[in-house]
């Protein structure tokens, strides 16, 4: 009798249980996003299956090679099928700038960065909508 109880107890609380939704985002003093418009914000070296493969962090090591691909991985809510913009800055000078496409008020989008092996120092990535108000602003460094 008193382990079913325990049973009991142990499910409702992993019930109700309050899980963050921005799981991959914890702890991320480098990390600023506009909850009411951002689900998840997150560097990755990939997106599979619309999902981002990994988080790099903010401390990104370049392998060497000539070139590293990272990419930005946005999973914009409440947008109306507005457009996003992504801009990677690198030591305070915009870089590049990538306009996406936002097909519904749930959706998942990211843009890619080829990071040269010079290309050394500290990067934000800004996601601004179509007003030009940030979304989310997102800071790591590359080292060699």
């Amino acid at each position: 009798m008193l382990n079913r109880q325990l049973v009991v107890l142990i499910l409702s609380l992993l019930c109700f249980t309050p899980i963050a939704s921005n799981a991959q985002n914890a702890d991320d003093s480098q990390l600023e996003v506009n909850a009411q418009y951002v689900e998840r914000a997150v560097l990755t070296s990939a997106v599979e299956n619309r999902e981002p493969l990994d988080n790099l962090g903010h401390a990104y090591r370049h392998s060497g090679a000539n070139y590293d691909q990272l990419v930005f991985f946005t999973h914009v809510i409440n947008h109306d099928g507005r457009g996003i913009r992504h801009q990677w800055w690198r030591n305070g000078e915009l870089d590049s700038e990538v306009t996406l496409a936002v097909g519904s008020d749930s959706w998942r989008t990211y843009s890619s960065r080829r990071i040269s092996y010079m290309a050394s120092g500290d990067w934000q990535v800004r996601v601004l909508n179509d007003r030009d108000q940030t979304l989310v602003e997102y800071e790591f460094s590359v080292s060699r």
